[in-house]
């Protein structure tokens, strides 16, 4: 689930709402009373957040990734894979501290269980 906001769609719904307290205070007949007084009001301060939304500056942000490790032994020698990407590098004691993701395709990682390595085995068929 992504966190971030939509410019484009906030500031349309801001706008629409902006409209709305246009139209709303153009139908009043006399600007000085308290519904008039309001609706002015509200107007400003939508007017006002549509534009520092419209000026606020955007990220370029990215779906964060999950994936895991999965540390192979053959003959004596370790490697571990990005079961994400399938991604290959050697593997050495106090690993796990150090690479919390993989540099290859930024892929948020942990241990694999063996588990879970069946699950991504058979999803794969």
């Amino acid at each position: 689930m992504s966190d971030y906001i939509d410019k484009s769609n906030l500031y349309k719904s801001i706008a629409d709402r902006e409209e709305e307290y246009r139209s709303a205070l153009l139908k009043e007949k006399d600007y000085n009373t308290a519904t008039a007084l309001q609706l002015q009001g509200l107007l400003n301060a939508t007017t006002l957040i549509k534009h520092l939304v419209f000026d606020y500056p955007t990220v370029e942000a990215e779906p964060v990734r999950y994936g895991r490790w999965q540390v192979n032994e053959t003959n004596g020698y370790k490697d571990m894979t990005c079961l994400s990407c399938g991604w290959l590098f050697e593997y050495y004691d106090g690993l796990e501290e150090e690479w919390n993701y993989c540099p290859h395709c930024g892929a948020l990682q942990s241990f694999a269980t063996e588990r879970h390595i069946n699950t991504v085995r058979n999803a794969d068929v």
